[in-house]
């Protein structure tokens, strides 16, 4: 018996998923304006996640 019907059945139907790495090689805002609208909205998933400590994103201190 799988471990998902002992433990109470199916929780979920579907699961979302969203883009990750979308915004390589983007550093300024325009670029990253840029990347979202041919990268992230070309994309089936429709939505993204931004690692603010990426290398890609300039820190200030």
């Amino acid at each position: 018996m799988p471990i998902y019907r002992l433990l109470g059945g199916k929780v979920r139907v579907h699961v979302n998923l969203y883009a990750n790495g979308w915004f390589a090689g983007a550093k300024q805002p325009e670029a990253f304006e840029e990347k979202a609208n041919t990268e992230l909205l070309r994309s089936t998933l429709g939505q993204g996640k931004i690692d603010q400590l990426s290398d890609s994103i300039p820190h200030r201190v």
